[in-house]
């Protein structure tokens, strides 16, 4: 087994593994929408899926304090993706496949329904014409529904200021209160509620 100093952290070669037990299944989970810690997340798993567990204790611990691997730790940003891939890749699924799978767990929006999103997103104030306009407009995309928390989330990460992270808290209190309303399962969010308001508080 080999690390090398590199940039951006550890440089890896493949070692033999030895004496790994059968892969363990992990739940699909949506891809970091970060472009440096997917692909680092895509490197490090192929790593891991060929070395084995040993390998990945290594790594954790050669680079414990290094923030773009966080993945690495329990609840870190992208565990739960890293996981997933790496059982894949155990399971040799081909990338096409992992692909496949990944569009029909979470259905992206399309070009112009994103473009949409994100302006609305960025131009996010707390007034009530806002908050009720974005909570009718995720309603209304029910089945994009996790890939538009992720973006949330990404969102939140991105801005330093309390206040436009308030106003994402306000909208998906908005959106809880009306699939209530409407008799409808307040899973529609897929459960990220509680994440998205600690990351936004």
């Amino acid at each position: 087994m080999v690390l090398t100093s590199g940039k951006g952290g550890a440089g890896m070669q493949d070692v033999p593994a030895q004496g790994e037990s059968a892969p363990v299944k992990a739940p699909i989970a949506f891809p970091p929408l970060d472009p440096e810690l997917l692909s680092t997340i895509d490197k490090t798993s192929g790593y891991v899926a060929r070395n084995g567990k040993a390998f990945e204790d290594m790594i954790r611990e050669r680079e414990g304090a290094n923030p773009k691997f966080t993945f690495l730790r329990e609840k870190g940003e992208g565990c739960e993706y890293f996981r997933w891939r790496v059982y894949c890749l155990q399971m040799k699924f081909e990338k096409h496949e992992m692909d496949a799978m990944l569009r029909e767990a979470f259905p992206p929006l399309g070009e112009e329904d994103l473009n949409t999103f994100k302006e609305m997103l960025t131009s996010l104030t707390g007034s009530k014409d806002h908050i009720r306009s974005m909570r009718a407009w995720i309603m209304s995309h029910e089945e994009n529904v996790e890939f538009i928390c992720e973006h949330f989330h990404a969102r939140i990460i991105s801005i330093k200021e309390f206040q436009p992270r308030l106003h994402i808290v306000y909208v998906l209190n908005d959106v809880l209160h009306a699939c209530l309303k409407k008799r409808m399962d307040p899973s529609i969010i897929g459960g990220r509620e509680e994440p998205l308001c600690s990351s936004a508080l």
